[in-house]
């Protein structure tokens, strides 16, 4: 387990996977309404509280943001202003990877190269603007391998909901689910 401050309000916490055995809970799992989740965020605010040495109070309102990492997940901690208390709030990363290739041959480079068609359970390819969108669902576990991948040949876009309905609406589908060729 590993705490950093980031600033004044906030600060984080990256999770192994043995550390999340540890504590008995998946990415997952990880539910403020479930009370294994709670229990889970008030051990990790105390653990913060311990290695910062700063006053944290469970009680106070919050915005916890979930993300996965490569081995574990990393839980970012943001605290209310006025000592205002209220609910927790988890923001889990989108399921969502967006790419946008300047042109076809960086986008058929990355196909070749990554091979994402076994790191993803849906594509969807668009012509968007002057080059092409590609919104990726990717398998569980691949999402930073592919984020690393799609540096390389592209731009990597805003990772939501919004943004990828942008795309749909104001690109064209070149092709959808079944884009990338499926190997036995």
């Amino acid at each position: 387990m590993k705490i950093e401050s980031v600033n004044e309000n906030s600060f984080y916490i990256l999770l192994s996977d043995e550390d999340m055995k540890e504590l008995g809970i998946s990415f997952e799992e990880l539910d403020y309404s479930n009370i294994e989740t709670r229990r889970v965020i008030w051990t990790l605010l105390e653990e913060a509280r311990n290695s910062l040495g700063r006053d944290i109070d469970p009680r106070d309102r919050m915005l916890i943001e979930v993300s996965r990492s490569l081995a574990g997940c990393k839980i970012e901690f943001t605290l209310g202003k006025n000592g205002k208390t209220g609910k927790f709030r988890i923001k889990k990363e989108s399921p969502f990877l967006n790419a946008y290739f300047k042109d076809f041959s960086s986008l058929c480079s990355f196909v070749e190269q990554c091979r994402p068609e076994r790191k993803s359970r849906e594509a969807s390819l668009y012509r968007y603007k002057s080059g092409y969108a590609l919104i990726l669902v990717p398998k569980a576990g691949f999402k930073p391998t592919l984020q690393l991948n799609i540096r390389e040949y592209a731009s990597l876009l805003p990772d939501s909901p919004v943004f990828s309905s942008s795309v749909e609406e104001h690109g064209t589908l070149i092709y959808r689910n079944s884009f990338f060729r499926q190997e036995p």
